[in-house]
């Protein structure tokens, strides 16, 4: 007589080699799926800091053969993943590179099927990634924002319109003695993007309304509510005289010499120049601006006191009246926390002042 307990023991023994078999595979499974996530965050982290180092490159220096070339932050790849990656060269179009990054994959016991393999059925693990670089569109306010416009012939005179950005540092005046007791001329220039700007005055202007007092600008944070300021609106000497208006104290205050920040350059339109000859109290007139340039600072003076000038201060003038701000024009790209945008409309002009942008392709 059969004991019924020897046959469901062997039933058991099946069913447990069968369940054996299931679980070995899905453990294959759970470990090279593993192994090829760890590569798979290495090659996308690859190709995004070499699109990332090729788009600053080539907003900082266009013609530079680390942009042209696409050589800038070749070595990211193997230093983000090992000897084994690849990457393919770089696909220009426009502001835009495009970066793949491909490293085969160790498979311990199982391949994961077409989707992560290649034309030889080998699985690997692609990294993709996109950057572009565009003009600094409406600056509305930020860290590295200051209201200070930058006529467009000063701009000019330092960068040939824009062309070049040499390391030569510029003086800019814009306070009471420069304008109350000199000769103010009106100059011409070529502006950057073609044309010729006429009648300007190679001033700084605090942009900030009539006596600073107007409702363009957020007092509380030294940046404007509106943007963008593409349209013209009135300005006046006044407000350099006063030195620092009200609100930009404190963004002043943690201003530092080697700081960079984004600078409006300015267009004037309706200059009385030719009543300024003699005594100039006040110069009053529209501006517009034109778009955002890169300034490096080197030294300023605002006012008479405290954080209003850098030490030493970049000039004096009678009776050390005399306001201005010292740097030179570079080209660089916006730090995205350091500066705010306006949600709409934009200045699509190259000041040498660019934004970057990111994004992973699909595999």
């Amino acid at each position: 007589m059969t004991d019924p307990r020897r046959d469901e023991q062997g039933a058991i023994a099946v069913m447990v080699a069968l369940l054996m078999v299931v679980l070995l595979g899905v453990a294959a499974l759970t470990v090279d799926y593993g192994a090829y996530s760890v590569q798979q965050r290495r090659v996308q982290n690859a190709a995004d800091a070499r699109a990332l180092a090729i788009a600053q490159e080539c907003a900082k220096a266009p013609t530079s053969a680390a942009c042209t070339t696409g050589s800038a932050g070749s070595t990211y790849v193997a230093s983000n993943v090992d000897a084994k990656a690849t990457a393919s060269a770089p696909v220009f179009s426009g502001q835009t590179v495009t970066v793949s990054v491909d490293r085969p994959v160790d498979m311990a016991f199982a391949r994961l099927g077409k989707l992560m393999s290649d034309s030889d059925g080998d699985t690997v693990a692609k990294g993709r990634a996109k950057a572009s670089w565009n003009n600094v569109p409406s600056v509305v306010g930020g860290e590295s924002f200051l209201p200070i416009g930058i006529n467009v012939c000063t701009f000019s005179a330092a960068t040939s319109a824009g062309t070049s950005y040499p390391s030569s540092s510029v003086t800019i005046q814009g306070g009471l003695i420069s304008g109350l007791l000199s000769t103010v001329t009106a100059k011409s220039c070529a502006q950057p993007g073609g044309g010729t700007a006429t009648g300007q005055v190679d001033r700084y202007i605090w942009l900030t309304g009539l006596l600073g007092f107007l409702d363009v600008m957020d007092f509380g944070a030294c940046n404007y509510r509106t943007g963008p300021l593409t349209t013209n609106f009135a300005v006046s000497t006044v407000n350099s005289l006063l030195g620092v208006p009200l609100g930009c104290t404190g963004k002043v205050s943690k201003l530092k010499v080697g700081d960079v920040l984004a600078m409006p350059i300015y267009k004037a339109t309706g200059v009385q120049v030719s009543a300024l000859n003699t005594v100039n109290l006040s110069l009053d007139f529209d501006a517009q601006v034109i778009g955002y340039a890169a300034f490096q600072v080197e030294g300023w003076k605002f006012g008479l006191f405290g954080s209003a000038q850098s030490s030493p201060a970049p000039c004096s003038g009678i009776l050390n009246l005399d306001y201005c701000l010292k740097g030179k024009f570079i080209r660089s790209t916006d730090n995205k926390a350091a500066l705010a945008y306006a949600k709409k409309g934009g200045i699509n002009l190259d000041l040498g002042l660019a934004t970057i942008k990111i994004e992973d392709l699909p595999q």
